[in-house]
């Protein structure tokens, strides 16, 4: 039975990683977004360094694919990402993978938090999906810790996107 599992490629070389094992064969997705970096956008991917591959039977010729460092796995076999986890990212996405932000609801002011809350992210990619509040960076983006990718990971959002759990 078919299933998504997660590939970890060299920084800043998805695209090329995920061309390699197009070529092999497999379906990739690389959710990406737009991001402004001064005057000019950009476009980055979601995951840095990390990227979706659709396994029918055989993996194991991933590993060995130019740019990829590793498939994620759990024990020996490759960690399964969930159908509706993707059908989600490929649902808000462009044909080309970028996937388009909403814009900030007004509704949505800052709240102060304290260390530890659980807090739900009402907005952007990560909408809808709960996390343990961290803190606030010194860019105006709060870090929270969500479960990605079978661990823990901090995740930094716009000021104003989280709402008490």
């Amino acid at each position: 039975m078919p299933y998504w599992a997660v590939i970890r490629s060299a920084p800043n070389h998805e695209r090329l990683a995920a061309e390699g094992v197009a070529l092999a064969g497999f379906e990739t997705f690389i959710p990406r977004i737009r991001v402004k970096n001064g005057a000019r956008w950009r476009t980055t991917p979601l995951f840095g360094s990390y990227f979706f591959v659709r396994v029918v039977d055989r993996w194991r010729i991933l590993e060995r694919t130019m740019g990829v460092l590793s498939v994620v796995k759990f024990g020996a076999a490759p960690a399964r990402c969930p159908d509706a986890e993707i059908a989600a990212l490929l649902e808000r996405s462009d044909p080309d993978g970028v996937i388009r932000l909403g814009a900030r609801s007004p509704s949505l002011s800052r709240r102060a938090f304290t260390p530890g809350a659980t807090v739900e992210i009402a907005g952007g990619p990560f909408y809808g999906l709960t996390g343990v509040y961290v803190g606030m960076s010194a860019r105006e983006r709060e870090l929270v810790l969500l479960n990605v990718l079978g661990a823990a990971r901090p995740v930094a959002v716009p000021a104003g996107l989280l709402a008490a759990h």
